[in-house]
C-alpha cells in the first residue's frame, strides 16, 4: 500500500493547498466578479455530495473483490488490489470537493466556506487513510 499512500498524501496535501489558496486569493480580491450569486450554493451542495457519496464508492468497489458465493475462497490479493483502488477513488472525489470549496470561496467572497469544504474533506481522507490492518479486518471479517 506505500505507492497508494503516497498518492492519498498528496491528494491530501492538494485540498490542503487548496484551504490556503482560498484564505489568500479572497483575502486579496474578495469574490469573482459577475457571478451567479446560485453558483456558490450549487457548488457547495455538489461538494457536499461528493463527500457523502466518497465512502460509498470506496466500499461498493472493495465488495466487488469478494466472490458472490460465501462458499468461495476469498482472494487477499484480489481485495487488496481492490482497497487500492477504491481509496484512489475515494481521495480523488474527495479532492474535488476540496477544489470546489476553493471555487465556493472565490465564487462567493466568503473564506469560511471554501475552508469548511476542504477541511472536511481533510478530515475525510483521514478517516479513510489507507491501511493494510484494515484490508485484514476486511478478509478476516468476511471470512468469519
Amino acid at each position: 500500500l506505500r505507492p497508494v499512500r503516497r498518492l492519498c498524501a498528496g491528494l491530501a496535501g492538494a485540498v490542503a493547498l487548496f484551504a490556503v489558496l482560498s484564505w489568500l486569493l479572497v483575502r486579496r480580491s474578495a469574490a469573482v466578479p459577475g457571478a451567479p450569486t446560485a453558483l456558490p450554493l450549487t457548488l457547495s451542495s455538489f461538494a457536499a455530495l461528493l463527500i457523502l457519496l466518497s465512502s460509498r464508492f470506496h466500499w461498493t468497489l472493495v465488495r466487488r473483490a469478494f466472490p458472490r458465493s460465501p462458499a468461495l475462497p476469498i482472494d487477499p490479493e484480489a481485495v487488496l488490489a481492490a482497497y487500492s483502488r477504491a481509496s484512489l477513488v475515494s481521495f480523488a472525489l474527495l479532492e474535488t470537493a476540496g477544489l470546489l470549496g476553493l471555487l465556493v470561496a472565490l465564487t462567493s467572497g466568503s473564506v469560511t466556506y471554501g475552508v469548511v469544504l476542504c477541511l472536511v474533506s481533510l478530515i475525510a481522507m483521514l478517516t479513510r487513510w489507507p491501511r493494510a490492518t484494515e484490508v485484514d479486518r476486511i478478509v478476516r471479517g468476511r471470512l468469519r
